[in-house]
């Protein structure tokens, strides 16, 4: 409730620069695009192409809020929050009602923000999965499967490894569920080819273009990493174990092992089949691992204090002292929520984030009073700077995710420099820690993101006075081009180029440090 209350507070008297960041970057694609189905029942992100890049049952929820409450910048983003925080309320009360305890689903929700508490989609997985997992009857079964499928279609990957993990241990596999799930996985499918030409969203299908399989296989090491709080929580399980002399009986051994599993194929489709990192959303796994954990430390401290008799023994005292590590996430997040609805007397006043930035570029291209209509085009960081710049102009995302199937075609093509260069683009942001020179020349490669791309990224040119305006960002430099004035590339800055694109991580490690 503290959060809530904060982060409401926040949006509701301070300038949009000082709580733009409550919601994470690519939040804002989900919110612009219900913007748009709201306000002109466009499927886009700004005018003018429509897009499906974005997981459906998050969307939906989002455009019906918006239709209720309001597109307002500062409402649609109490919307998300809030729908955010309701869905890790029910979280806790699902906790409570099939384990009888919320300090753990409290807990894991902390320690992983980014899937909870950053308007992102993860934030109904945890109480969808719980309530999957406590559920016999075949037909609820297919309903909420279909609901975790559409909140992320990876989670496909927990459904069938918690359907197996019950095979092998009842020696009977249940499979009328997926009478409901199939019809509904096939018709969504349908729907996006009839209406975008493709079965699944193009912001997973840009993600893969020009990946050499192989290359990406660090992604995996990034999801093991992801398993820190999970890990201390078996620490201390077995910290408890080793002083009572007693291993606990493992509780939730096939909750666990079903998200191990989802864990690991995930980590190798993501690591395989993509070209692109992963950010924290993606390890909502490892959030229910850590939840399951921490259900079996709760019942080792409570079995360790029985046996006991006080909670004052060492035995149990030291257990119980080594959980402070894991209520220090949750109480600097809620310090910090708290220090931003104080002001800028407590805190905040250096912050120099993408999202500030890109207000800040706003209030300088609002400033200039450039025109309704006109046409900016940008790829990393761009949520933020799309969603408050508003409809009245055009935008075009050159890394792809919030873009048109044209736009995939033609990057899956390697012409996705082409497709830009035909389109009447008046503007192109770009934020990069190095730019590629020669001379007076600029070379700007989009996009950039990608780990292991040898197709699909493209490199445009400029002479330094196409900057309109720029901004010191990160250690870097932030660009606003006029579009029309790009030039030819350089013979050198081509070679530099291709060199770049054929080496993997060659384009990343080059162009952003962050």
């Amino acid at each position: 409730m503290i959060v809530l209350v904060s982060t409401v507070v926040s949006i509701l008297i301070y300038d949009r620069s000082w709580w733009v960041d409550v919601i994470f970057d690519d939040g804002y694609y989900y919110l612009g695009i219900a913007r748009g189905l709201a306000e002109q029942a466009r499927s886009w992100f700004l005018p003018p192409f429509e897009t499906n890049g974005y997981q459906p049952l998050w969307q939906m929820i989002l455009w019906a809020s918006a239709v209720l409450f309001g597109t307002s910048d500062g409402s649609l983003a109490i919307q998300a929050f809030a729908m955010n925080v309701m869905a890790v309320v029910l979280f806790c009360a699902a906790s409570r009602v099939f384990y009888g305890v919320l300090a753990p689903a409290v807990l894991a929700a902390f320690h992983f923000t980014l899937v909870s508490l950053y308007g992102m989609e993860t934030a109904l997985l945890p109480v969808l999965v719980l309530c999957y997992f406590n559920t016999r009857d075949w037909r609820v079964r297919g309903g909420l499967a279909t609901l975790m499928f559409f909140t992320r279609l990876d989670a496909l990957a927990l459904i069938v490894a918690y359907d197996l993990v019950n095979g092998v241990r009842d020696r009977r596999l249940s499979v009328r569920h997926y009478v409901v799930l199939i019809p509904a996985a096939a018709a969504y499918a349908i729907l996006n080819v009839a209406l975008f030409g493709v079965p699944v969203p193009v912001s997973g299908l840009v993600k893969a273009i020009g990946n050499a399989r192989g290359e990406n296989l660090g992604v995996v090491l990034t999801f093991a990493a992801s398993l820190k709080y999970p890990l201390i929580a078996a620490g201390i399980v077995a910290l408890s174990a080793g002083l009572n002399r007693a291993w606990p009986q493992i509780l939730y051994r096939r909750e666990m092992a079903a998200l191990l599993i989802a864990y690991a194929v995930s980590a190798t489709y993501y690591g395989v089949n993509s070209g692109w990192g992963v950010w924290g959303w993606y390890f909502w796994p490892a959030m229910l691992l850590d939840f399951y954990l921490l259900l079996n430390l709760v019942n080792v401290l409570a079995s360790s204090v029985r046996t006991r008799g006080s909670p004052s023994d060492f035995r149990v005292l030291l257990p119980l002292a080594a959980c402070l590590v894991l209520v220090l996430r949750p109480v600097h997040f809620a310090w910090d929520r708290v220090a931003m609805a104080l002001g800028p007397t407590h805190g905040y006043t250096d912050r120099k984030t993408s999202g500030i930035q890109n207000i800040a570029l706003i209030e300088a291209i609002r400033s200039r009073a450039f025109p309704d209509e006109t046409y900016f085009a940008m790829g990393d960081r761009a949520g933020s700077f799309g969603f408050f710049l508003g409809h009245r102009y055009r935008f075009l995302h050159t890394e792809g995710l919030v873009g048109p199937v044209a736009y995939y075609q033609a990057m899956r093509d390697d012409r996705g420099g082409d497709f830009v260069q035909a389109q009447p683009i008046d503007y192109l942001v770009t934020d990069r820690t190095a730019y590629l020179t020669d001379g007076d020349v600029l070379g700007v490669i989009e996009p950039v993101q990608g780990i292991s791309a040898h197709r699909g990224p493209y490199m445009l040119c400029f002479p330094k006075s196409a900057i309109a305006l720029q901004q010191t960002y990160i250690g870097g430099q932030r660009y606003l081009f006029d579009f029309k004035k790009r030039i030819p590339c350089p013979a050198s800055l081509e070679r530099r180029f291709i060199e770049l694109r054929a080496r993997p991580n060659g384009v990343r490690d080059f162009s952003v440090s962050w």
